[in-house]
């Protein structure tokens, strides 16, 4: 909140997140990048977190206010995550094998595992 009688403008130092893309991978977009902020208002940032690896991701974003003498710094952690699955079937001679993953298109298989009498 703009606790001043003017505006005031700010900036998300780009910098800030280019800097730091190897911690992020370019998953995180910030909007708006910059803006004014009235007085006794507030303007939200919208933070999209998009996570292309199964990491953890933590790094600063810096938004520069003008006639301030620091940069306001927010700290955005997250964690990319996916959800995996295998099944890992034992042939009736004892192999242990697993099935792959379904293709699409031409390649397209089905295979058909009988779980028996559960």
């Amino acid at each position: 909140v703009n606790k001043e009688y003017i505006p005031f403008s700010f900036a998300v130092d780009k910098l800030s997140l280019e800097s730091q893309a190897g911690d992020a991978d370019g998953t995180i977009t910030v909007t708006p990048l910059n803006g004014v902020v009235s007085p006794g208002a507030s303007v939200p940032l919208e933070i999209d977190f998009r996570p292309t690896a199964e990491k953890a991701v933590n790094l600063n974003l810096v938004c520069r206010v003008r006639r301030k003498q620091r940069p306001i710094t927010l700290n955005i952690k997250g964690e990319g995550y996916a959800i995996n699955q295998e099944l890992i079937i034992e042939e009736d001679d004892g192999r242990i094998r697993s099935v792959p993953e379904l293709t699409t298109g031409a390649e397209a298989a089905l295979e058909r595992v009988s779980f028996g009498q559960l």
